[in-house]
């Protein structure tokens, strides 16, 4: 049959709603992601210190096994408020901060040097939704493995300990929660805008661990040689410790003030959404 005596119908199936469709995003990344095996394992590592913390309760619960295996209950660390905060800050700002360096500058780096923006921003989604949608692929590794595993150990716990002890410990899964979605929120943002910026995978990682880490040890020497207090807020581990223990009423660094931390993460926050309201644009003007 000649192309000209066919006739053409418009797509007649069911649509995706529309609040969704930036989950497209993730879907597919995460297919990627996942397809590499070094990445699989080290996703399966990362709830290591979960596991740890799941023997630790049961263990402390369960005399029996602690004479079997000859430990005795002093030996094992104390189930409160500061070793839930211990292992939350091991699984983020360890292992979090190392899957985002994996995953989070290939991200944006291929769409932004390839000219593909234009290709996505004509599909029925705006710029903020597809933020939204490569952000997703953060958001959902990290929240992985650290609010939810975490939420779940507490609920374990006061399951085993009882009402009494976690009657008096509801404030510590409000801390889990709040707590893991701010450095989540921060780390994910800034590696977008990081991302976005050098348009190379390689650079952005470089940069990524260096504004974390070595700005931060930067920070600490203009803070603790120079006394100069303001030096801490460089640092944007120590400012997010200072918001965390302040949220779970447990020890933490004691700079910076728990109300000039604050400044750290939502500058790091605020200059990463500027950067990326530059960068995601379905054209690119070459002057």
């Amino acid at each position: 049959m000649a192309v000209y005596e066919r006739t053409y119908k418009g797509y007649l199936g069911g649509l995706t709603p529309a609040w969704s469709r930036f989950l497209v995003l993730p879907r597919y990344t995460l297919k990627i992601v996942f397809a590499s095996r070094i990445f699989l394992a080290f996703f399966v590592g990362c709830f290591i210190p979960s596991v740890s913390l799941g023997v630790i309760i049961y263990l402390t619960h369960n005399m029996k096994i602690l004479q079997l295996l000859g430990i005795r209950p002093g030996d094992l660390a104390l189930v409160d408020s500061q070793l839930f905060m211990n292992f939350l800050w091991s699984q983020g700002f360890f292992l979090g901060f190392v899957m985002v360096l994996i995953v989070g500058p290939a991200l944006l780096s291929a769409d932004m040097s390839n000219n593909a923006l234009p290709l996505y921003l004509s599909r029925p989604f705006n710029r903020t939704e597809y933020v939204l949608g490569k952000m997703s692929v953060l958001m959902i590794l990290l929240s992985a493995i650290t609010w939810i595993p975490n939420l779940i150990l507490f609920f374990f716990q006061g399951y085993m300990a009882g009402w009494e002890w976690t009657s008096a410990r509801l404030h510590v899964p409000i801390a889990i929660f709040l707590s893991s979605w701010i450095w989540i929120l921060t780390l994910s943002l800034l590696a977008l805008a990081i991302s976005a910026s050098v348009k190379r995978k390689m650079t952005a990682r470089v940069l990524l661990f260096g504004t974390v880490t070595i700005l931060g040890a930067f920070g600490g020497i203009i803070g603790e040689g120079m006394g100069q207090d303001w030096g801490h807020n460089l640092n944007l581990i120590q400012s997010t410790t200072v918001i965390w223990a302040a949220l779970f009423g447990a020890s933490g660094p004691p700079e910076p003030s728990v109300w000039t931390a604050w400044i750290t993460p939502l500058a790091a926050v605020g200059v990463s959404l500027m950067v990326l309201s530059r960068k995601i644009r379905a054209y690119e003007v070459v002057r």
